[in-house]
């Protein structure tokens, strides 16, 4: 039982902070949506907003994938039974589980879709892009959020 949920809680955080999605995205992920090979993925539409996001997961995000137990023929972490709700709320429950263990103050659900997003614009990305990524609505919210962290403002 151990070995699966800590299968289960490391493919849920790299799949958080490789892919910048909220926990309920996460959580509704089907396999369908993953491309194996390339290790593209393409979510039909987030739950937030309803806009589609396509992100390119990292192999360490995949290998975790591949070591799941298949407890459904359609999502990594909802098995498909119970309410959807229930399965976010369990999932949230565990994300601050994992950070008040592994001692990170200040560990708050939206952390990992700040770390994706400072990462991209650390390394040039276009604010953008981190919006569509990030399946923001208005460039605004991107800007008003991670502005401090882009290029242009940090060098000047």
């Amino acid at each position: 039982m151990i070995g699966r949920t800590r299968k289960r809680a490391r493919a849920f955080l790299l799949t958080l902070l490789c892919s910048g999605l909220r926990i309920s995205d996460v959580i509704r992920l089907a396999r369908r949506n993953v491309d194996f090979h390339t290790g593209k993925r393409l979510l039909p539409w987030t739950q937030k907003t309803g806009q589609g996001v396509d992100v390119r997961l990292g192999a360490h995000c995949l290998d975790a994938f591949n070591v799941l137990p298949h407890e459904s023929a359609d999502c990594f972490f909802w098995n498909g039974v119970g309410k959807l709700s229930t399965a976010i709320g369990n999932a949230r429950k565990s994300f601050d589980r994992i950070c008040e263990r592994a001692g990170i103050e200040g560990g708050y659900r939206h952390r990992c879709r700040d770390i994706f997003s400072i990462r991209l614009l650390d390394q040039g990305a276009d604010i953008r892009d981190v919006q569509k990524l990030l399946g923001h609505r208005s460039i605004q919210v991107a800007e008003k959020q991670y502005g401090p962290w882009m290029r242009s403002s940090q060098d000047g």
